[in-house]
C-alpha cells in the first residue's frame, strides 16, 4: 500500500465522515488544504470526534429527513445529496456551518438541512475544535 503524506499540523483542512447507503457510519477521512487525503488533523482545529459526538452527528443527518419530507410534500420528488461542512468548537457550539455541495438545488431544503447542523452539540469534541464534512443523501425508501 502506498504511504500517505504526512504534513505539519497547521496544514490540515478538514475531516469527512462517510456513510453507506443504509446510513451506517463508515470511516473518517482527513484532507489537506489542496483536497488530498492525509492521515489526520484539521486546519487550526486539533480536536477529535469521539463516539458520542459521532452519534450526535449521525442523528443530525437522520433529522434532515423532516426537511426532505417537507420538500416532497411541497415540491415533489427529488434525489440527491447535500454536503454540510461545519466547525464544531471545543464547547460544542457550531462556529461555522456551510453548504459544501448541493445536488438538489432547492434553497429552502438546503437551509433547513443547514439549520439542523447549526444547533449546539450536546457532546463536545475531544481536545479542541473539529471540522467535519457530512454528506446527507436524499432518496425515497423502497
Amino acid at each position: 500500500a502506498a504511504e500517505r503524506p504526512t504534513l505539519g499540523i497547521d496544514r490540515w483542512a478538514r475531516a469527512e465522515l462517510s456513510y453507506d447507503v443504509n446510513g451506517k457510519e463508515g470511516n473518517w477521512t482527513y484532507f489537506d488544504l489542496e483536497g488530498k487525503e492525509v492521515n489526520k488533523g484539521n486546519g487550526d482545529c486539533h480536536g477529535t470526534v469521539g463516539t458520542e459526538l459521532k452519534t450526535e452527528i449521525q442523528s443530525r443527518r437522520v433529522g434532515a429527513r423532516a426537511c426532505y419530507q417537507n420538500y416532497i410534500d411541497n415540491q415533489g420528488l427529488a434525489r440527491g445529496k447535500i454536503v454540510i461542512s461545519a466547525r464544531i468548537s471545543q464547547t460544542g457550539e457550531v462556529a461555522n456551518a456551510t453548504i459544501n455541495s448541493d445536488q438538489i438545488g432547492d434553497v429552502t431544503l438546503a437551509e433547513c438541512v443547514l439549520n439542523n447542523f447549526r444547533r449546539t452539540f450536546q457532546h463536545r469534541p475531544d481536545d479542541g475544535c473539529v471540522l467535519v464534512r457530512v454528506p446527507v443523501s436524499f432518496v425515497l425508501a423502497q
